[in-house]
């Protein structure tokens, strides 16, 4: 018998009987459901040195090459032209067995949705991912544009030298268009992006009170090319950061791949202004781009803009999967640009096919952030994460 004492069991196992009982409610409609998911496990180790002291760690990793995670998925066939469905999808950390606490901790903090689909073309409502992320069914970054896409933690990829939330927004709705040939059009809009803080703070959802995202995408898609452009912003809420009355954040995001055979090439660029944080961080947070100076308080309002670019490429060898990419990025704060980093990252690593289902990971990366500023030294650390995926 299965152990009904995992609160993660429990809880798939009575949302799929709802849901098998909802869809095959429904007579002469036909309805699917399925669970389904990726287990990610390894080990990351790296060393940072900062102004000529070096730290290392070494530490046991969940979902550094695809986050872990499991999912109910459904769907309804309303008419030959119309279907409906919804996707409920959770974290998982395998060292500790807790949902992601970086997605609230929420027991479907991944993705959590309701769609519609028809020859109007796909709307979809609820917990989702931005279009500059990677995952789920509306992020359309990622692997699609970068041989690292999820970061492997201290392994660069593009989300060391570039910018955004890569992680789903509450109260979000997202349309996407028919395809027109190759190309299709995205439009996505959340009207809150943290329900928790908007709840807790007692403003009102879809005001100028909270903070809201917008996106529009454009994507062009063959048998063996893939490209991009995103235009989003990050508008923030004038009472929910009422203290610090933020400028809004604004980023343009572009890049693809292309599959000459047995080498796929890979390239991505964005250009940011008004950040209120880099995507994975800064090696010296002493240094950070946000920090207030010489007694000015309002550095942080404006937050960091600049540009950043990646470039990689996958090359199949056998069973193994070869791994290459570059990036640079310059930024600096906006209320000041002497306060100003350059990034350089080198990645390289592979993946090693056991099964359909299974394969192992090994990468090695270096970073490096030299910094505008005098009395600030430049940082570099080197990351390694090697582990095990299988999906199910």
């Amino acid at each position: 018998m299965h152990n009904l004492k995992n609160p993660i069991l429990r809880n798939a196992l009575v949302l799929s009987g709802l849901a098998v009982s909802a869809l095959g409610a429904g007579g002469t409609s036909a309805g699917e459901v399925a669970i389904h998911g990726l287990l990610d496990m390894g080990l990351n180790y790296s060393v940072t040195d900062v102004a000529g002291e070096s730290t290392s760690t070494l530490q046991l990793a969940s979902g550094q090459n695809g986050m872990s995670r499991w999912s109910l998925s459904g769907s309804e066939t309303l008419s030959p032209s119309l279907k409906a469905g919804f996707v409920l999808e959770s974290g998982v950390a395998l060292d500790s067995g807790e949902l992601m606490k970086n997605l609230h901790g929420a027991l479907f903090g991944r993705e959590a949705q309701v769609y519609l689909e028809g020859r109007f073309g796909t709307i979809k409502l609820g917990r989702l991912a931005s279009f500059v992320s990677g995952f789920n069914q509306t992020g359309l970054f990622g692997p699609k544009v970068s041989p690292f896409s999820a970061g492997w933690l201290n392994v660069p990829g593009h989300k060391s030298v570039m910018t955004g939330e890569f992680a789903p927004y509450d109260n979000m709705v997202v349309y996407s268009t028919p395809k027109f040939g190759a190309w299709q059009a995205h439009l996505q809009y959340s009207f809150g992006t943290e329900q928790e803080k908007i709840t807790d703070a007692g403003l009102e959802e879809g005001t100028q009170e909270v903070d809201r995202a917008a996106a529009a995408a454009v994507t062009f898609t063959t048998g063996n090319a893939h490209a991009v452009v995103i235009v989003d912003t990050l508008a923030y809420g004038n009472l929910q950061n009422a203290d610090a009355r933020l400028r809004d954040a604004r980023r343009v995001s572009l890049g693809g791949h292309y599959d000459f055979g047995p080498v796929k090439v890979f390239a991505a660029g964005q250009w940011f202004e008004g950040v209120q944080k880099l995507a994975m961080g800064e090696i010296d947070t002493g240094a950070n781009l946000l920090n207030k100076v010489a007694g000015r308080a309002d550095l942080s309002r404006d937050g960091i803009d600049g540009l950043g670019l990646n470039v990689g490429v996958t090359i199949p060898v056998n069973a193994f999967l070869v791994k290459l990419s570059t990036g640079y990025m310059r930024a600096e704060n906006a209320a000041d640009s002497s306060i100003d980093i350059d990034r350089a990252t080198v990645s390289a690593g592979f993946e090693y096919t056991l099964s359909k289902k299974t394969f192992l990971y090994a990468a090695a990366g270096w970073q490096h952030d030299a910094y505008g500023r005098e009395d600030i030294q430049d940082a570099d650390r080197i990351g390694v994460a090697a582990g095990l995926v299988t999906r199910f």
